[in-house]
């Protein structure tokens, strides 16, 4: 049985339009968890070239003891905005990360934003591969490079398709 396919599926407007639908349900009052927290901004994509560029605010709560950013909130900010690709990508089907690897080359401070630009690598039915970098948009310092994998699994779980 051949799957019914949005023709607006994967084009430009539609993913600029899906991204920024998610962002603002999750981020919006009453939304929970880390994503939340973070409160990331859709700042660019590209359908065809299956990239995503989040935005991010470094906050006095997201500090580590040196005073920058905690690497753990990096590897979030990585795992959020790969997760939101990935999503998208498969078509609203629920995912999850498989395994995340973060490289951590520049402190990110305080009251900075950090641009993370991510690019699916490879996707299929059931794996999707990407990597990512992440900028201090103040200075355009490359910081953090990331990679991850996410499996894809076939049940729907939101209206991002």
């Amino acid at each position: 049985m051949k799957e019914n396919i949005d023709p607006n599926f994967q084009t430009q407007s539609h993913m600029e339009e899906a991204v920024a639908y998610f962002v603002e349900k999750t981020t919006s009052e009453g939304g929970s968890g880390i994503i939340s927290l973070m409160n990331p901004a859709f700042f660019h994509c590209n359908a065809l070239e299956k990239t995503l560029t989040m935005r991010y605010y470094v906050e006095d709560w997201e500090l580590n003891p040196q005073g920058s950013m905690h690497g753990g909130l990096i590897a979030a900010a990585f795992d959020n905005t790969f997760g939101l690709l990935t999503h998208y990508f498969a078509k609203g089907n629920f995912i999850t990360t498989v395994e995340l690897s973060t490289k951590y080359l520049k402190p990110i401070p305080k009251g900075c934003h950090i641009l993370i630009k991510a690019k699916i690598c490879s996707i299929g039915r059931t794996i999707s591969s990407l990597s990512g970098e992440a900028y201090i948009e103040e200075t355009d310092t490359l910081a953090s490079t990331s990679s991850s994998t996410f499996m894809i699994l076939r049940n729907k779980s939101s209206q991002l398709s």
